[in-house]
């Protein structure tokens, strides 16, 4: 299934924040806590090593992760106390 509305770039780094499991399987293909790296545009590498992870809607996606870079910033701006 092609992703639709998912910007996802080679090179981005996500953290899971809910865990990712399959409805046909039960296997965790993202684990809460870890971080993922895209190796394909459109796509996350999941725990086993599959490249060509894609999601259907940028609201699931949402769901289920955070842009590392964007944690880092929040964090700067919680240690430097800026609102």
């Amino acid at each position: 299934m092609k992703s639709v509305d998912v910007l996802i770039q080679v090179g981005q780094r996500y953290t899971c924040i809910r865990n990712v499991k399959s409805r046909a399987n039960g296997r965790e293909y993202y684990i809460t806590g870890r971080t993922y790296v895209s190796e394909k545009d459109d796509c996350l590498t999941d725990e086993y090593g599959h490249v060509k992870h894609y999601w259907s809607t940028a609201d699931k996606f949402d769901y289920h992760f955070r842009n590392v870079k964007h944690q880092r910033s929040r964090k700067i701006k919680e240690v430097l106390n800026i609102k």
